[in-house]
């Protein structure tokens, strides 16, 4: 399981980097138009790492990008074990073993950060409603998810507050609260990719300009002078992962933004935002892998990864099985007698993953390990592909694929004794 979880968030990593660049791009084209068009971006790129659906390839703005896949066994090319899994090292295990590893770092730190801001909030007294005040803080922020309060450093100027408060429930109102711990997760996750860590550090900026450029709609230009002198007053960077915090960005860069900002013609609004909108969606149903339209038709041993039945697909690394009979072929290859001891040998030099289709009926058989190896025919593919993802016997196995019509009709497990 761990596995295969690792193959779908690796295979994606070159279409994360294509989807972040295009925002990066595109950030840079809506500079001068309100922040919350670039936070909307930022949002499609968080559904599109969270979330597993996918459209046609044709109906997605990004290239189809064929995914790397990491074998799950290597042949054997100059070892005389008789199995492809005795000569090679699971590097995919290994690899996946890192990534969970990474992956409970980054949500351990998450966590402990959560933890010691919690503990400082104990003794917090209520001004009003959801809103207190604390001595142990140095700076405002919005604390909880379900029912978030806005917390209140006790040494804010009594001036000031009705700014801040102000700030706080517009990121409220903006459910900021929500979306970047969601962005926080998405960046534990893929926490190998630079990238996505670049995403969640941008959108943490646009989120506040965006969440100024709200709260200063109505101000006076007194008043966002006024708005401008408490982000310098209050700002304290780096003190909140979680949660929106009225001075965690760099308060000159938002301070200009703030006295500079003119909101563009209505009709522009519009226009930007339904296309941003719409590029959204794009990105939350973009394909994940594209597999090849047909495959060669015929009968050849391949090795197998990633049975995808909603796809209607899979990945085959072809191997060529020689015995030691076949002179001419074992001549071909480089090899001797002294190198197949079991009078075979699994031909595979170079590594070649390709995606192909699976035809509706097709046809899977597998040697079953607690039955003394006998022939047991899979009811469908599905059933194939959890009893493929089962156990590492069936994923380093060889198996017999047979192509027609550029589909793959018949699937057949090779015994290597």
């Amino acid at each position: 399981m761990m596995k295969t979880l690792f193959l779908i968030l690796s295979q994606g990593w070159l279409e994360i980097a294509v989807a972040v660049g295009l925002v990066l791009l595109l950030r840079l084209c809506l500079r001068p138009f309100p922040k919350y068009l670039t936070c909307l971006l930022w949002l499609g790129v968080l559904f599109r790492l969270l979330c597993p659906f996918s459209l046609p390839k044709a109906a997605s703005p990004l290239p189809a990008i064929p995914a790397p896949v990491i074998p799950l066994s290597s042949a054997l090319t100059g070892s005389p074990q008789p199995t492809p899994a005795a000569g090679s090292f699971d590097w995919l295990g290994l690899l996946s073993l890192l990534w969970l590893a990474g992956l409970a770092f980054f949500l351990l730190k998450g966590l402990i950060s959560l933890l010691s801001l919690k503990k400082r909030l104990k003794g917090a007294q209520k001004l009003c409603d959801s809103i207190y005040v604390s001595s142990r803080i140095p700076t405002p922020f919005v604390f909880g998810i379900f029912r978030p309060v806005v917390l209140l450093p006790a040494h804010t100027p009594e001036t000031m507050r009705p700014f801040v408060i102000a700030h706080e429930k517009s990121h409220i109102a903006r459910l900021d609260h929500v979306f970047k711990p969601l962005f926080y997760l998405a960046a534990c996750i893929y926490w190998f990719h630079p990238l996505v860590w670049v995403a969640f550090f941008l959108f943490a900026q646009d989120m506040e300009m965006a969440c100024d450029e709200k709260t200063i709609r109505s101000f006076s230009p007194e008043e966002k002078k006024d708005y401008s002198f408490s982000l310098l007053a209050l700002s304290a960077p780096g003190q909140a992962v979680f949660s929106p915090a009225f001075g965690q960005v760099s308060p000159q860069k938002r301070i200009r933004r703030v006295l500079s900002f003119r909101k563009p013609a209505a009709w522009i609004l519009t226009l930007l935002t339904a296309g941003i909108l719409i590029l959204c969606l794009f990105f939350l149903f973009s394909p994940r892998s594209s597999p090849s339209a047909q495959a060669e038709d015929g009968r050849y041993l391949a090795f197998l990864s990633q049975p995808d039945p909603a796809a209607s697909s899979l990945s085959l690394d072809k191997a060529q099985w020689i015995t030691d009979t076949d002179t001419q072929e074992m001549e071909k290859a480089g090899i001797t007698p002294e190198d197949m001891p079991g009078g075979f040998y699994l031909h595979n030099p170079e590594t070649q993953w390709e995606s192909v289709s699976v035809s509706p009926q097709v046809t899977c058989t597998y040697l079953d390990p607690d039955g003394n190896f006998e022939n047991r025919e899979c009811k469908d593919f599905s059933q194939f592909s959890q009893l493929f993802e089962s156990q590492d016997y069936f994923q380093a196995s060889p198996y017999w694929i047979t192509v027609q019509q550029g589909s793959v009709t018949q699937i057949q497990q090779q015994y290597v004794p």
